[in-house]
């Protein structure tokens, strides 16, 4: 199947959580509303004046003719309105002031040339000129915030802007994240000649340290069906959620389907028309999902990147969208095989005429580490074509958006 059609299987079948809290404003960032909030006020609150600058009225506003007003007053960013205008008058205002009936547009400062107590105001001016009304930006009752949204500074400023103090969110999510594989070994511990270090977990545990995500170290489990199934089962009435990685290959001693199904879950292994990752292992105990990544370092950061994060944040109650990437351009010629994806570690090298990145590939290999850290993100290379020559178009995942929701 094609990483497209992979994503809306891994998913569709979500069940979102339905479990909530509430926190005020300034303790939203990073975590996912629960439902719509609609605005109590409207923004702006009151007619207001742009900038510094002379209200007048609706004295020959349409002409060039040099206008001499008599300046009333001054009002400034926290004053009550003056009273009305009249004709032959001007209000001094300062930026925020609020703009008080019989004020047909402000002319901003630099526009007008005081002389004593008047102002004399030449040219053209719009009626409405530099005043906010209310209302234009959000009427009351508006929605400011859809459910599923991951909430950040932006949403705080306008929540608080329309005086909503706190907003229901969807709870932290547990995900346990667990390694399977009898040649693994955590640091600290010593590794045999033939054992190697388990990096997936510290690295899938580094890319799930998100506000509204709540960790569960599930530590390493050995290559066997039946302890699998066992941590299966205890970690499904526990989580919301369980990221593997190791043992989706679908050889003998891959055991992961197997023992969803023996802990009475469902499992559906995939293969996906890519590299790296081409192995997955989706399934469910009950409401809790769980995703099986390939054991290899770079396939299972690539997978997570792809379908694990999109996964999580469904059953966080967000609304996962596959990220299409951004055009870009290969500065060396490529060879692919017709049919398959590739995700290639890329760094931007330069910026083609038309303003698309222009991308170096690092590395050759799909398993090595070290490009990963010189790279800026991952170069996809479509499925649909074969060889990419030089200057010829791929796609670009910055690391700057695949790492984060």
């Amino acid at each position: 199947m094609t990483p497209l059609e992979a994503f809306a299987i891994v998913t569709g079948g979500v069940v979102s959580l339905r479990s909530h809290e509430t926190l005020p404003v300034f303790l939203l960032s990073g975590r996912i509303a629960a439902g719509p909030v609609r605005s109590p006020t409207a923004l702006p609150r009151f007619d207001h004046s742009a900038v510094d600058g002379y209200g007048i009225p609706d004295d020959r506003l349409a002409t060039d003719v040099l206008r001499r007003f008599e300046v009333a007053s001054f009002v400034a960013a926290g004053d009550a309105a003056a009273p009305p205008l009249v004709s032959g008058k001007a209000v001094k205002l300062a930026t925020g002031a609020p703009v008080s009936s019989g004020v047909a547009a402000v002319v901003m400062q630099e526009r007008c040339r005081v002389t004593g107590g008047d102002v004399l105001v030449e040219g053209t001016v719009e009626r409405g000129e530099n005043i906010r009304r209310r209302g234009e930006d959000i009427v009351v009752g508006a929605n400011l915030i859809e459910p599923g949204v991951l909430l950040d500074a932006r949403h705080v400023a306008l929540l608080t802007a329309a005086g909503v103090g706190q907003v229901e969110v969807v709870r932290r999510l547990r995900v346990a994240v667990l390694s399977t594989g009898n040649e693994l070994q955590p640091l600290g511990e010593g590794a045999a000649p033939h054992e190697v270090y388990d990096a997936n977990r510290p690295m899938l545990m580094a890319l799930l340290r998100l506000p509204w995500i709540e960790l569960v170290d599930a530590g390493i489990v050995g290559d066997n069906t039946a302890v699998l199934a066992k941590a299966f089962r205890e970690l499904a009435g526990n989580v919301d959620a369980v990221i593997s990685s190791g043992g989706v290959g679908g050889s003998q001693t891959d055991h992961i389907a197997a023992a969803l199904l023996a802990a009475g879950g469902r499992a559906r292994p995939l293969r996906i028309a890519q590299r790296p990752g081409k192995p997955l292992v989706i399934g469910s105990i009950g409401e809790t999902p769980f995703l099986g990544l390939p054991g290899s370092t770079v396939a299972a950061l690539v997978n997570f990147c792809l379908y694990g994060l999109p996964m999580l944040a469904a059953r966080a109650g967000a609304n996962p969208a596959w990220s299409p990437g951004q055009a870009a351009v290969s500065r060396s010629a490529i060879g692919h095989p017709a049919g398959r994806t590739d995700f290639l570690p890329a760094r931007i090298v330069g910026s083609h005429q038309d303003g698309r990145p222009v991308l170096e590939r690092l590395g050759q290999g799909a398993a090595a580490l070290p490009p990963l850290l010189a790279a800026d993100g991952l170069m996809e290379v479509g499925g649909e074509g074969g060889d990419v020559p030089a200057g010829g178009g791929v796609v670009f995942h910055p690391f700057t958006t695949r790492f984060r929701l």
